[in-house]
């Protein structure tokens, strides 16, 4: 059978649910043995009408094959829904379980005026630590951007070994931050050309950890910020200074944006743009941790509230790996964090103590998402 791996490695419920989205949807977007295609991809760029409706249809197909085997699998769980529109002779129409288009986990990129290797993105030691800042000729930090996506490869066949940049924080599994200097964004053979998508200037093996939408949505408003400044200031984009973008972004009004990996400073913490700014200025004073040289370690008790949370009182499981658990009256969750203070905090517990604290549900992961603790 063609899916008969396809479970192998997490289980038939997480092959399922892994994507699980509300109302009662998940989404298939499995690489292990499941619905990834790797044939004749020339096709997609030939040029041929016909060589490309070929190809498409044969995703489709094995894309609804993959559902209707795991339809078997799990005895009419799942089913296959429309919820999207097909595309028809230049109108969309009807309803389709399939997306409009293939998702492209990789395609061509740009060569700029810096390209993005893996040595770039790996943090300098195992555990919790951030990969160098990018440093210009001149000293300078020359980051307009932050992600910290694991370096995620699929390949047909078995899977190449991939040099590790993954650590437990706040109760889960994350990549470790890394940097995207603005020369990567800026073409080296196209004068005022701006790479505003994945499509910005790095290496095969580096694009498994910055081809993230995460991290895209940074580069694009970093983009969009360097193309607006260069018509303001009527210069040419390979002479923009790169301190006026990262200004532009930290100061922004809407969604401030920070270059640069300040671990144990959350986006809200009274000192997070000061911080930035210095950190350009300085860059000494942040540390191969990510932390902030100077300062206290946060509360785990300062967080500020968001939409559909509740309070949770249980008994803390620790499981010495990193993980969490709380068990509560009526169910044993998982728990995470994204603050920096409970983290912190949660680092030092004993297996087994009582707390109290504000979280938000998720029960389709199933997890909680801590914020703060309670008295």
């Amino acid at each position: 059978a063609p899916f008969e791996r396809a479970s192998e490695a997490f289980g038939l419920e997480r092959t399922l649910t892994y994507g699980r989205l509300p109302g009662g949807l998940v989404m298939l977007n499995w690489p292990l043995h499941g619905n990834d295609w790797h044939g004749n991809l020339d096709a997609a760029f030939s040029g041929d009408p016909a060589a490309e409706n070929d190809l498409f249809a044969r995703m489709q197909a094995h894309s609804l094959a993959f559902a209707a085997a795991l339809q078997q699998a799990s005895a009419g769980w799942l089913e296959a829904t429309g919820v999207f529109p097909e595309q028809g002779h230049g109108d969309l129409q009807g309803r389709s379980p399939l997306a409009l288009m293939p998702y492209w986990r990789e395609g061509r990129r740009m060569v700029g005026h810096t390209v993005v290797r893996e040595q770039d993105l790996l943090p300098g030691a195992a555990g919790e630590r951030i990969a160098p800042l990018p440093l210009g000729i001149d000293g300078t930090v020359q980051s307009i951007a932050v992600g910290n996506y694991a370096n995620d490869h699929h390949y047909p066949g078995d899977d190449w070994p991939l040099a590790p940049k993954s650590c437990r924080w706040g109760g889960r599994w994350s990549g470790t931050p890394f940097c995207i200097p603005y020369g990567a964004l800026v073409s080296g053979d196209v004068d005022n050309l701006l790479a505003a998508d994945k499509g910005f200037s790095s290496s095969h093996m580096a694009n498994g950890a910055t081809r993230l939408q995460p991290l895209i949505l940074n580069i694009g408003q970093a983009a969009g910020a360097a193309a607006a400044l260069a018509v303001q200031g009527d210069l040419a984009l390979a002479d923009l200074p790169v301190r006026r973008i990262q200004e532009e972004l930290i100061h922004d009004r809407q969604a401030p944006a920070g270059p640069v990996p300040i671990w144990d400073t959350a986006w809200h913490h009274p000192e997070w743009r000061l911080r930035q700014l210095a950190a350009l200025d300085g860059p000494a004073r942040l540390e191969t941790t990510g932390c902030w040289s100077e300062a206290r370690p946060p509360s785990p008790a300062e967080a500020p509230a968001e939409p559909h949370q509740q309070e949770f009182r249980g008994t803390l499981k620790v499981d010495g790996s990193g993980s969490y658990r709380l068990q509560t009256e009526g169910q044993d969750w998982p728990l995470i964090t994204l603050e920096p203070g409970l983290h912190r905090w949660l680092q030092q517990q004993d297996d087994g103590c009582q707390l109290a604290l504000v979280a938000v549900a998720n029960p389709w992961g199933p997890w909680l998402r801590a914020s703060r603790l309670l008295p």
